[in-house]
């Protein structure tokens, strides 16, 4: 296996991947948020159609991967609340490449003023579960869920063909 640092590469630019500011350190939740994202996507999907959630039926296949990336980024806080600059690391997450990051970062930046009153970095104000999605599945939110969806399936993509190459190199 090829090695970068002393360490092999794949873990290497998987670290890296949640490490976009090159602070040499990454969060758990996003590194489990991650993981989360890339696993079994279909079952979400199914969960979705079957989940009765009324909240927005363009996104339903959505709502059972949000919900739990955005309790995890929550932690123990009852009600489950974010602050915008978590909500802006939770739409990250799916994030491919810098075409990707500057496409999330610019319809968040906009989402979080227009909808939210806030800056995108903000890490006072706390957004709860029920305002996050109602505002984000409809209206001027939709580009940033449609968005997110678009990598979420990416994501999803590139993950699965690097599992089977991996299947198929032994």
């Amino acid at each position: 296996m090829a090695e970068f640092n002393g360490k092999p590469a794949l873990a290497n630019n998987l670290y890296s991947s949640f490490d976009p500011e090159t602070r040499d350190r990454a969060r758990y939740d996003v590194i489990v948020g991650g993981l989360i994202v890339a696993n079994r996507p279909d079952l979400y999907k199914l969960l979705g159609f079957l989940g009765g959630d009324s909240q927005g039926d363009r996104f339903s296949d959505m709502v059972p991967l949000l919900k739990a990336v955005f309790a995890l980024f929550g932690g123990h806080r009852s009600p489950v609340t974010l602050v915008a600059d978590d909500v802006r690391e939770l739409l990250r997450l799916a994030v491919l490449n810098e075409d990707d990051a500057m496409a999330i970062e610019a319809l968040w930046a906009r989402a979080a003023d227009v909808l939210f009153g806030v800056n995108p970095r903000d890490r006072a104000r706390a957004i709860e579960w029920g305002e996050f999605f109602n505002k984000l599945s409809s209206g001027a939110g939709e580009k940033v869920l449609a968005e997110f969806g678009r990598q979420v399936a990416a994501y999803q993509a590139a993950v699965s063909g690097h599992l089977e190459a991996l299947k198929n190199s032994k």
